[in-house]
């Protein structure tokens, strides 16, 4: 098990708003390599190196415990990272979260209250895939409040009633960001963020898939390391 010390900071319970709910990833410190549920070390394929292309492979970490803040190992080499000199697409393939059977957020605005009565209700599901970057040479968003991430990115949103998820979109430089600053290096850290929103409810779309229920505790996260421009490609 990891830490949430050690990749994504605690958040106030009472954060709903689309602000308080994108705006609370953290800056990830470097997981503890020797235990078995620590996010796996990015895995670069190197083939498309010739064309400026890396990519890598990653865990997917499950939601954090409620009780102790740590978070497991979700699905293996789930997330994968393909970076090129003018963005990047991220990718998310894992088992779909059984409802009832993972954490959702109680309810106290009116669009996430619908939500949550369309979690009860049943499937098709809907989940989020978002981006935070890190880049050291821009500013952090909010260092005061521990929001150290430069710029937060809308990637995908879906409805699923199979037994697998898969979420996918590209990030380039021109890509508007949700908060914080465009893209200006495709290569410096990468936090990829799953969102949980219940079940499909078409009275509330599109607004259902486009606002991120209630951060990091509630996601299940994958952590790419920065990569370097010269010695990657």
């Amino acid at each position: 098990m990891i830490s949430s010390s050690s990749t994504l900071r605690r958040i106030p319970s009472g954060a709903t708003t689309l602000l308080a709910a994108v705006f609370l990833m953290v800056g990830c410190a470097d997981a503890d390599p020797s235990s078995p549920a620590a996010p796996a070390e990015p895995a670069f394929n190197q083939g498309g190196a010739e064309l400026g292309v890396v990519t890598q492979t990653t865990n997917v970490m499950d939601q954090e415990d409620v009780d102790t803040g740590d978070r497991e190992v979700f699905a293996e080499d789930a997330a994968t990272l393909r970076r090129t000199p003018n963005g990047f697409t991220a990718q998310i393939s894992m088992p779909t979260p059984v409802k009832g059977e993972y954490r959702y957020p109680e309810a106290d605005s009116e669009v996430l209250e619908e939500q949550d009565t369309a979690a009860e209700l049943g499937e098709p599901q809907t989940f989020t895939l978002w981006a935070f970057v890190f880049d050291p040479d821009q500013d952090p968003f909010n260092p005061d409040a521990g929001q150290l991430w430069s710029g937060a990115f809308a990637v995908a949103g879906h409805a699923v009633g199979g037994p697998n998820l898969t979420l996918s979109g590209h990030i380039s430089k021109n890509t508007e960001p949700v908060a914080g600053e465009f893209l200006e290096n495709p290569d410096v850290e990468v936090h990829l963020a799953v969102a949980p929103h219940g079940g499909l409810d078409p009275d509330i779309m599109p607004e259902q898939i486009k606002t991120p229920a209630f951060g990091p505790p509630m996601w299940w996260v994958a952590i790419f390391e920065a990569v370097s421009s010269e010695g990657d490609r």
